[in-house]
């Protein structure tokens, strides 16, 4: 997450379990009032080979060490516009221009300062430092440490943005000529146990916007069956019922046309036809209703 603190203790974990407590009210903050960054920090377990979880691999145990190595990037500007994502089915057969379509060579709207390495046994901070934007801005992406374990801590962008030209923005996003410092990129670490290498599983860190303070990750609920897909039993599904209200007022009406009945009396004996039925099975489209 990013933010505009610029003390040094200016940042704080982000969130490592499930749902958990919400912050108080202004710990975000800094003394002046500035939005602290929020970090992310990765760590080394180890597995049997049945994925059993062992125990955590940290540097305060002599037999291992650990070298991090991060490589984030800002590609926004030479992808394409923000309008819908590319991956959704409203959006097959049809295109998005490409932002800053008139810079021919697509490697200068580029912020890319390279992989850096970090040893986990040393104290100091490497920062995302080297990118530059259409060959005129440099750009840092944030920096990486480790804590007292050797666990990697990273840092995004504070949120700035800029247009080293002077271009007025036009939109929220799609504005050529204009650059931020949100990046996002592979997290790759190399192991070595007693001597001996071992593979390690990469991960992935994303600078993304705030939350609200006190908000809890949103957990869609389990489904019992599969979503049905657009060409399959979804497509024949009968045609929604009219709004409720106006389902209401239609029963409300034909209530006030009827004879008055007596308590514990039916205005008809109650034959087979009038019996009531037995439930049936719900269908999916009744059970989607529900």
């Amino acid at each position: 997450m990013p933010g505009n603190s610029e003390q040094r203790d200016g940042w704080f974990l982000g969130p490592e379990t499930p749902a958990p407590e919400p912050a108080p009210v202004g710990s975000r903050k800094d003394d002046t009032g500035a939005v602290k960054r929020q970090a992310a920090r990765f760590r080394l377990y180890g597995y049997t080979a049945d994925g059993t979880v062992v125990r955590e691999l940290t540097v305060a145990d002599p037999r291992v060490s650990i070298e991090w190595a991060v490589h984030v990037a800002d590609k926004k500007a030479a992808w394409y516009e923000f309008r819908l994502a590319l991956d959704i089915p409203d959006m097959a057969g049809k295109s998005v221009p490409r932002r800053n379509k008139g810079v021919t060579d697509r490697g200068r709207l580029v912020i890319d300062p390279g992989r850096k390495v970090l040893d986990a046994a040393t104290s100091g901070t490497v920062p995302f430092t080297g990118g530059r934007f259409l060959d005129t801005l440099d750009v840092p992406l944030g920096s990486m440490h480790t804590d007292d374990e050797g666990r990697l801590v990273v840092l995004g962008g504070k949120g700035h943005s800029a247009a080293p030209f002077g271009e007025p923005p036009l939109s929220f996003g799609n504005n050529d000529g204009w650059c931020d410092d949100i990046s996002d990129g592979p997290v790759t670490a190399t192991l070595t146990l007693e001597g001996r290498a071992v593979p390690v599983e990469p991960a992935w860190v994303v600078v993304a916007p705030p939350n609200p303070p006190g908000s809890r990750p949103v957990r869609p609920p389990t489904r019992s069956r599969p979503r049905p897909s657009p060409a399959g039993p979804r497509a024949h599904h009968p045609p929604r019922h009219r709004p409720r209200r106006r389902l209401d007022r239609r029963r409300r009406r034909r209530r006030s046309l009827r004879p008055p009945v007596l308590a514990g009396t039916s205005s008809r004996p109650c034959t087979p036809a009038c019996a009531p039925a037995k439930p049936s099975t719900p269908t999916w489209s009744e059970t989607r209703r529900r």
